[in-house]
């Protein structure tokens, strides 16, 4: 059975709808802010869309199952991050809890580096490869920092 998008924006909405709805976003599990996320994460995954800034139920229909964790949770970082960028641009008052909004933009800095380094830990996103070897540099000038003079020549 393949993943289809509207699961996946189902997922989204319950991991972090909560913090879209404070940041001014919609939250909903229909809302399409979750494509972008979603695109994002399919990308890192080195699957091809069709269009780089959405994702539809075809471009998913490779996505293996060990594939879906990995797809959700780099799609919940982005969404967090989306999240907090919108936040800078809502003025309105939050009444649920009376939350300041101070404290529901450091929850969301809070989530996005736990979210950050639990992709990074689990999934190797966002490392380099290491590598290792030597490098043989058969002639080198000496360095003098006040010219030639200093050397002798």
């Amino acid at each position: 059975m393949a993943i289809v998008v509207a699961d996946l924006q189902t997922a989204l909405a319950n991991r972090c709808g909560g913090m879209f709805t404070a940041a001014g976003l919609d939250g909903s599990a229909t809302s399409t802010l979750w494509l972008e996320p979603i695109a994002s994460s399919a990308r890192e995954l080195n699957i091809t869309l069709a269009s780089p800034l959405t994702v539809v139920d075809a471009d998913l229909a490779g996505v293996t199952q060990p594939q879906v964790s990995q797809l959700i949770d780099v799609a919940e970082f982005r969404a967090l991050e989306s999240a907090l960028e919108n936040f800078q641009k809502v003025s309105q008052k939050i009444s649920l809890g009376e939350q300041a909004k101070g404290e529901i933009r450091d929850g969301l800095e809070n989530a996005i580096e736990r979210k950050a380094r639990y992709v990074r830990d689990k999934y190797g996103v966002g490392r380099g490869t290491l590598t290792g070897g030597e490098v043989c540099v058969p002639f080198q000038e000496p360095f003098w920092p006040f010219g030639w003079e200093g050397w002798g020549y």
